[in-house]
């Protein structure tokens, strides 16, 4: 089930991050004022339009630019040019749209408004070419009349809303304008210009009045912006040549504005000033000049000045201070090049989270944890890479924010704090194993156990019987009275003589506490120290059986006293329990007279060659053990009550008979029953025919006599002491 768990849980983790972010998202639709998501995206649309920028193509050579700049208010407020301060009389815009005409510009955008005429400078004259002299703002309409591409700019009076009106050039230049159009873009929360309008319908005016860049197109390329169509998210300009234009429109009804060509690429033979201008209209006035520079180009005329009446700069996608009016022939240039922004669709995003947050999900489960934020990292660059290679070489923008930083990254922190916490209940589910298993079973099986996936994963590991798998993975103590048959054999081994040895130990005690003539209290000290003594003998002997045991694979039960019980076949089941158990026994008899042998030669050291009772240091005592095997059938499962449920053991009548076993096994001698010499006779025949039979014994309990044979233990030699032994 845990296994299933892993490969489920992160696919759910991954659906439920999609369902938050589709739910954050939509705060912005519930509540306007949260634009969070909105204002980072914004972000990394200006990152790419810059990126954009700077990799564009050469701006197309019909573009041009006039500017009202600084160097040309400076001269024309010198004496010699007029002294004019700004506002500049309108027959400098007349002169102009006359000599931008006589170079064979196509179409002139002013992004210069012309609301009123300017009485304080219409007494100034200008001579028309047939030499009739015109008041100041009379020349200009005369120009615009006269020339016939002079498009103007409207300013907004109101904006917001479908109820947008605006202030228009005053009659007597609307009506010489070969058109009119509104110059104004939107100002995002960040106070950066993005996106436009396309057309505003005046309520006041009754007219539907364009954007001044889409004037331009519009005459460039012919369209009839009369038969224009807005049609699912899309405005549709037809052309009366059949060159149609299509531009996506936001959900607002704006669209972006695609800054392909900044003041920054612009070529110097594109632009100029008002001033240079004027002087080469001087220039041909006087019959010398024949200037072409703005020849077969759509020119827009805009301030590029500073001054706070004069300055027309804003913060746009490819700069913090931008000259605004290049916002028209960036419009302009992008519809004639048919190179619109176009943003995906909500489908396109939502189908873009949904796959990275399910390839995190994919990663989670298929990538070591090692490499796994090498691979997101790898992962979320590919994406933000291709996002900056679509979005310069189409125009096509799809979301970076909400597909990395939130279904990736945000699936990812959940993915990973669900493996710190799978990690850490399958740390404590590990610890609980060795806690538990740890002083009974050899590593191996533990390490088997702990590294099962389930209870179905260790029965196929290890071919455990389900209840008893259940048993064991149980983390709750109540659950753990579940047990299971199993066969197994069980081994006894017990220290002989074991009441004699104390006897002696604290006789010996006694005597030497008389002989130094103690005190009580040192000699209470004598006989703790004494009993420190017998306890660490007693435990030499019990660990090097318990180290024999756990070294053959046998799974350690208990001490009971002096005696050691343990038992194989469970819970790991082995067909040849029997014989691991025998071999265990022959080594552990072999290690304890091992043991007595280096005993016995440190006894002689200490003596230094006499007798042992005449040697000033007490000799070490020297113990052996009878040992007794049975096999067959037994109940395996915890015993204890149910605050305490630690204690993993086997029970039933062949246990009993192997303790029964163990009363008559004698001193270093291994015992077995029947059933165990007839598993030797099936698996180690040659091991089986070592034993010697004996008479069959009756055991306390018992309703048949048990049929008992011996095996020989013969002493090992020094390098043949068995693994985990210790002399």
């Amino acid at each position: 089930m845990r296994a299933n768990l892993l490969k489920v849980v992160p696919g759910g983790i991954t659906l439920g991050v999609v369902v938050v972010l589709f739910l954050i998202n939509s705060l912005s639709t519930w509540f306007p004022s949260f634009q969070l998501l909105k204002r980072q995206e914004q972000i990394t649309y200006d990152w790419r339009a810059r990126i954009a920028a700077r990799r564009a193509p050469a701006p197309p050579s019909y573009l041009g630019a006039v500017y009202v700049d600084e160097p040309t208010l400076k001269k024309f407020n010198e004496p010699e040019f007029g002294g004019y301060q700004y506002p500049l009389p309108r027959m400098l815009y007349g002169i102009l749209l006359e000599e931008l005409a006589a170079q064979g510009a196509k179409m002139v955008a002013f992004d210069v408004f012309f609301l009123d005429r300017n009485l304080e400078r219409d007494r100034i004259g200008w001579e028309t070419r047939e030499k009739v002299a015109l008041p100041s703002d009379a020349y200009f309409a005369h120009q615009l009349h006269r020339t016939g591409k002079g498009l103007l700019g409207a300013a907004p009076a109101e904006w917001a809303g479908e109820r947008t009106s605006l202030e228009l050039p005053h009659a007597m230049f609307r009506t010489n304008a070969a058109g009119v159009g509104f110059t104004q873009l939107e100002i995002d929360e960040d106070g950066v210009r993005r996106r436009c309008r396309p057309y505003v319908d005046d309520p006041v005016a009754g007219k539907r009045f364009w954007h001044l860049g889409i004037e331009l197109a519009a005459r460039e390329l012919d369209l009839d912006l009369e038969r224009a169509s807005v049609v699912a998210g899309r405005l549709i300009l037809p052309g009366r040549t059949g060159k149609n234009r299509v531009i996506p429109l936001d959900s607002d009804g704006t669209f972006y504005v695609n800054w392909f060509a900044p003041v920054e690429v612009l070529p110097p033979e594109q632009q100029s000033s008002l001033f240079l201008v004027w002087e080469d209209n001087a220039i041909r006035r006087q019959g010398d000049g024949d200037s072409r520079q703005f020849s077969g180009k759509l020119v827009v005329v805009g301030s590029a000045a500073t001054g706070k009446n004069a300055g027309d700069w804003g913060a746009t996608p490819v700069a913090r201070e931008t000259v605004l009016c290049s916002s028209i022939w960036n419009i302009a240039g992008a519809i004639i090049e048919n190179r619109p922004i176009r943003r995906s669709s909500k489908v396109v995003d939502w189908l873009l989270v949904a796959v990275l947050a399910s390839a995190v999900a994919l990663i989670n489960t298929r990538v070591r944890a090692a490499w796994e934020l090498v691979a997101l990292l790898g992962l979320a660059a590919a994406y933000v890479w291709a996002a900056a290679t679509l979005f310069v070489r189409f125009g096509y923008w799809v979301p970076i924010v909400l597909p990395v930083g939130g279904a990736l990254m945000m699936t990812y922190a959940c993915l990973l704090f669900y493996r710190l916490f799978v990690e850490m209940v399958e740390k404590r589910r590990v610890q609980f194993m060795h806690t538990t298993f740890g002083q009974r079973y050899p590593k191996e099986i533990v390490d088997l156990l702990a590294r099962a996936e389930s209870s179905r994963g260790v029965v196929r590991l290890l071919g455990l019987p389900p209840s008893v798998v259940r048993m064991l993975l149980s983390k709750d103590p109540s659950g753990a009275h579940a047990g299971g048959r199993c066969q197994v054999s069980i081994f006894f081994a017990d220290i002989r003589d074991f009441t004699g040895f104390l006897d002696s130990s604290y006789a010996r005690a006694e005597a030497g506490a008389r002989v130094q003539q103690l005190t009580p209290a040192q000699t209470a000290d004598h006989l703790e120290l004494a009993t420190r003594d017998v306890l660490g003998t007693v435990n030499l002997y019990l660990s090097t059986i318990a180290e024999v045991v756990r070294a053959h694979g046998g799974t350690l039960d208990k001490y009971v006293g002096d005696a050691v019980m343990a038992f194989w076949g469970a819970p790991v089941p082995d067909e040849r329990h029997a014989v691991a158990c025998v071999k265990a026994a022959i080594a552990a008899q072999q290690a304890i007279a091992a043991l007595n042998d280096q005993r016995r030669r440190t006894n002689q050291e200490r003596a230094g060659g006499r007798p042992s009772q005449e040697a000033e240091v007490p000799s070490l005592p020297i113990l052996t053990i009878g040992i007794a095997i049975n096999s067959g059938e037994a109940i395996a499962g915890f015993m204890g009550s149910a605050a305490l449920m630690s204690n993993y053991t086997v029970f039933g009548k062949e246990v009993n008979i192997a303790a029964r076993l163990e009363g008559v096994a004698g001193s270093g001698r291994v015992i077995i029953s029947d059933s165990t010499y007839r598993d030797l006779l099936r698996f180690e025949p040659a091991l089986a025919a070592s034993c010697i039979a004996r008479e069959p014994v009756v055991l306390r309990g018992i309703s048949k006599p048990v049929r008992t044979f011996e095996l020989p233990v013969a002493a090992p030699a020094a390098t043949d002491l068995p693994a985990g032994a210790r002399p």
